[in-house]
């Protein structure tokens, strides 16, 4: 249980001790907080840049206990040909940089909504945590439940956030871009550049291949 982990590692020595019996593995799936492309105000790319700086990463993470990830900003994860650490919107709330890449976007936009399961407690200090860091860039937030049961099911195109989990089908760079940006993605994300510079990536070999994903 999370509520144990800080004590456990802590029992066992780690992370100084080497060869603790407590250990700390890595996975390539990866938790999303989706913008929706086609909803008033995340349409909006200064809006969705403005969001990117006011949500922060490790508080989120810390809701789920020690240890539970790794903060990123990027979409391809280490280990896949192309990563490359970046740090491009930092782990923490900036209101200052968010209001500052917002602009007058930020001003006229529409009221938004976070879509999570009530029946999640996470699920549910998540979406609290998110609209207490985005009203103080002040856009007005509304918290939408999910049917308890079928939140999927229900998720369709009307929110602009909401969480969502992936874990590839097979560790290569198409699995985390080309599949997860295809049509009827759930970020309802379409842009016919991106979409032929993918095509293109996912056509090379090698290092060739590696710089294509890296740039996209």
């Amino acid at each position: 249980p999370a509520a144990d982990v800080a004590a456990v590692a802590q029992k066992y020595d780690y992370p100084s001790n080497r060869d603790s019996q407590f250990h700390v593995g890595t996975e390539a799936c990866m938790i999303w907080e989706v913008f929706n492309n086609t909803r008033p105000p995340t349409d909006n790319v200064n809006v969705r840049r403005a969001l990117n700086y006011a949500i922060g990463r490790m508080p989120i993470i810390s809701l789920l206990g020690p240890y539970a990830g790794t903060a990123t900003d990027q979409v391809l994860v280490p280990g896949l040909p192309g990563y490359k650490k970046l740090n491009v919107y930092g782990n923490y709330p900036n209101v200052e940089k968010a209001e500052q890449v917002g602009g007058s976007a930020l001003k006229n936009a529409a009221p938004l909504n976070i879509y999570y399961s009530p029946a999640s407690q996470f699920s549910t200090n998540e979406a609290e945590l998110e609209q207490s860091e985005i009203q103080q860039i002040g856009l007005k937030v509304s918290l939408i439940q999910s049917d308890p049961t079928d939140y999927y099911g229900g998720l369709g195109t009307q929110y602009n956030i909401a969480r969502v989990g992936s874990c590839p089908d097979y560790f290569d760079p198409y699995d985390y871009i080309n599949a997860a940006f295809d049509s009827g993605n759930v970020f309802n994300f379409s842009n016919s550049s991106f979409t032929k510079k993918a095509d293109h990536a996912a056509s090379l070999s090698g290092k060739a291949r590696a710089r294509a994903y890296a740039t996209l």
